[in-house]
């Protein structure tokens, strides 16, 4: 009887689950650069996440001081997650690495212009007082966080029959 390796790939669930921690340390990173950026423009670090509590809270919440740093980390930390999985199961259908990688930019540029260019322009206009080219770079930085989880070294296992 003769043994043979057959290789699998990691199923749609796996690559949106390592995709989903991808996502909560791209979004770390993510806000971790923002917070910086916020902070050299004379902004405090926080000023980030009280945008982002906007989404539920409303423009208004920004000038009237009821904005929630706390609110705007678990909001943050959800889309993180949820943007990250997403990107897992697009990933899922790559063949190579590189095509993860540029597939990841594409993906980073996207979620840049439906989150601020489509859905801030049209639905939460607060969205638009950020500096834009810095959010391109932050979404780029989101994206080349996340696209690491997914790549296949080493990720196919070996069964033999």
């Amino acid at each position: 009887m003769s043994t043979s390796d057959v290789r699998t790939k990691p199923s749609l669930v796996r690559y949106a689950l390592l995709d989903a921690l991808g996502g909560v340390v791209g979004g770390a990173v993510f806000i971790g650069v923002t917070m910086w950026f916020s902070a050299t423009q004379g902004n405090p670090a926080v000023a980030p996440f009280s945008l982002i509590s906007s989404i539920i809270l409303g423009a208004d919440s920004l000038m009237a001081g009821t904005a929630s740093v706390p609110l705007g980390v678990v909001i943050h930390v959800v889309n993180s997650l949820i943007f990250g999985a997403i990107f897992g199961l697009v990933a899922a259908r790559l063949p190579r690495d590189a095509t993860i990688a540029v597939a990841a930019l594409v993906y980073g540029l996207l979620l840049y212009l439906v989150n601020f260019q489509l859905i801030g322009r049209f639905v939460f206009p607060q969205f638009q007082m950020p500096n834009q080219p810095f959010e391109v770079f932050a979404h780029l930085v989101f994206a080349a966080v996340v696209a690491p989880f997914v790549f296949h070294w080493g990720r196919s296992t070996v069964h033999k029959v």
